[in-house]
């Protein structure tokens, strides 16, 4: 299931970022990731009521970068 994103600028990141990433080549999967990964983030502030993603501090990208390492698999069974 996808996130839903409400903050329209938010969108129009991850658009951007995606027509970024197909347009220096990278692999689907890697284009799907990126993505995905960057809209759970942007989840994340939403939820915490930052809409400007300037607000974000490197502490708090890096701690998402751990959470996203240990979570379990929420696509798999199981994990």
């Amino acid at each position: 299931m996808q996130l839903q994103l409400f903050h329209n600028p938010f969108n129009e990141y991850l658009e951007n970022f995606e027509r970024y990433l197909k347009s220096i080549g990278k692999k689907k999967s890697t284009v799907y990731m990126g993505v995905a990964y960057s809209r759970e983030m942007l989840y994340k502030m939403e939820e915490q009521g930052i809409y400007d993603i300037k607000e974000v501090t490197n502490e708090e990208m890096h701690l998402h970068m751990e959470y996203l390492m240990t979570r379990p698999n929420k696509r798999k069974p199981g994990g």
